[in-house]
């Protein structure tokens, strides 16, 4: 295997001919051989210019230098001549939960010029739960870096161009934050996944995660084994880290912990304490009368999306959107409703974390 081979930028270029073997006259195969090239709203493209690297200097931390040289050590990204024209966009740096620094290029004003393309639903919690019975054995299989593996047309990588530290980059291969990637990653992806079902096997795709629901040891094991040879041979870098390759009874996928052994589905415990801290937190503010509209919705979205588990969400969500709407933006640093609403939610979430299967399958067919 050569040293290209082993980068993930762009990686499954270097496995076309696997990809033709597989999957004779498919488009896919067109994207992965020539690299992705955007299909724009109008006739005419986003304007080009020369643009001169500010003299200007940043300070950036180490992490963010670290992770630079990383991506351009994975083939992620590559320098960009300084003379050619391009679509300059601004960045910034968003930690990790490791400690260390991940890049996101804000590519809102690239993605106004962009047609959007067709994306296949994704599967839910919901779709997960449904057919789940009990003491099914379940695995799951996480993509290192997805979109990162998808090639982008040299002529297009004029369009994702970014400057730090008084050089210049740009992006060979597909970029977070830009809206067609998903859609162009599920495409290719969902190729590959389609190899591994059978009769027997539920399988079930979230863009880079997978979950499969197997009957018998037997049968799981099977279907690991056969899966994770494919999506190698095909190209793709498996995150051992965040894969769940063991089949078991209990596997968290998609933020909930799933438990076919006692057929529930539960807030997982780190989650249940960032909720809690993010509401005392806005208890605080309430307090000291700094309380904004962003932090209360951006609570209230949290407990929506926790209800699969939790069923009183909606009915607090509700309260505090209603209380909200009624009462408007300045009496948000004044009530006591508020504060009351939040100490209820946070009592009850600590008391019982989880949810019936069989009771969210009943709510769901009523």
């Amino acid at each position: 295997m050569t040293l290209e081979e082993t980068k993930i930028g762009g990686r499954l270029y270097y496995f076309s001919d696997e990809w033709y073997k597989q999957f004779t006259n498919n488009p896919a195969n067109h994207i992965i051989e020539n690299g992705y090239f955007p299909t724009w709203n109008n006739a005419r493209c986003p304007r080009l210019r020369k643009v001169r690297i500010s003299s200007r200097r940043r300070i950036y931390s180490d992490e963010s230098r670290e992770e630079i040289k990383r991506l351009l050590s994975s083939g992620i990204i590559s320098n960009f001549p300084v003379y050619k024209k391009c679509f300059l966009s601004k960045f910034f740096f968003k930690p990790k939960d490791d400690g260390s620094q991940r890049l996101i290029v804000n590519l809102k004003k690239l993605n106004k010029h962009i047609r959007p393309l067709y994306s296949p639903p994704m599967d839910r919690i919901k779709d997960v739960i449904s057919v789940l019975n009990r003491g099914d054995l379940m695995f799951s299989i996480d993509i290192k870096e997805a979109f990162h593996h998808i090639p982008v047309h040299p002529d297009a990588r004029k369009y994702f161009v970014f400057d730090f530290d008084g050089r210049r980059y740009c992006y060979e291969c597909l970029p977070f934050g830009l809206k067609t990637s998903p859609a162009v990653f599920s495409f290719i992806f969902r190729l590959a996944v389609n190899l591994a079902k059978t009769s027997g096997i539920h399988i079930f795709v979230y863009l880079d995660e997978i979950l499969f629901i197997a009957g018998s040891l037997q049968e799981a094991v099977e279907r690991r084994n056969f899966i994770i040879h494919k999506l190698e041979l095909l190209g793709f870098v498996l995150n051992y880290d965040k894969s769940h390759i063991n089949p078991s009874t209990e596997i968290k996928h998609l933020g909930f912990i799933i438990d076919s052994h006692n057929m529930r589905v539960y807030v997982p415990e780190e989650k249940v304490d960032k909720l809690m801290a993010e509401c005392e937190n806005f208890y605080e503010l309430i307090k000291k009368k700094r309380a904004r509209k962003r932090e209360l919705l951006s609570i209230v979205g949290k407990i929506r999306s926790i209800y699969i588990a939790f069923s009183p969400a909606l009915k607090y969500a509700r309260k505090l959107n209603a209380l909200f709407y009624r009462r408007g933006y300045s009496h948000i640093r004044k009530t006591r409703k508020i504060l009351y609403l939040l100490s209820s939610l946070i009592y009850t979430l600590k008391r019982k974390n989880w949810r019936s299967i069989r009771q969210i399958n009943a709510d769901e067919r009523i």
